[in-house]
């Protein structure tokens, strides 16, 4: 950023809603991504996310299921990883648990692959 000058436009992402699930589709849509869930970035699940909503909706929409019925079942089924998700940001951003998760993952290293593989959405 060194070279930016006071012309550069710089955009920037805030007030991200980590933690949510399109639960019902009130029209007509089959939203995929982010548009369906949104799961904190340290998981680095969100492109899992596009990918599984993508080819289970399409899927969806050629066996006839509604959009309606789709978005309910696919948010049922993002609820376990991005709540763990969601949980383990709020514990990590807080001033002790931070501290906390560092303690308990460096004397159990395994558990950080269980978080993650806990954290995935499978296509």
């Amino acid at each position: 950023m060194a070279g930016f000058d006071a012309r550069t436009r710089i955009d920037a992402v805030a007030n991200v809603p980590y933690g949510w699930r399109q639960r019902q589709d009130p029209d007509g849509l089959y939203r995929l991504g982010d548009q369906c869930a949104v799961i904190p970035s340290l998981a680095g699940e969100g492109n899992g996310i596009a990918l599984a909503s993508g080819e289970d909706a399409a899927q969806a929409w050629l066996a006839g299921v509604s959009s309606k019925d789709w978005q309910h079942q696919f948010a049922k089924r993002t609820a376990r990883p991005v709540g763990l998700a969601t949980l383990v940001w709020h514990l990590g951003e807080g001033r002790l648990g931070g501290p906390m998760l560092t303690h308990v993952l460096r004397a159990f290293p395994a558990m950080a692959t269980w978080v993650a593989a806990a954290t995935r959405v499978r296509a």
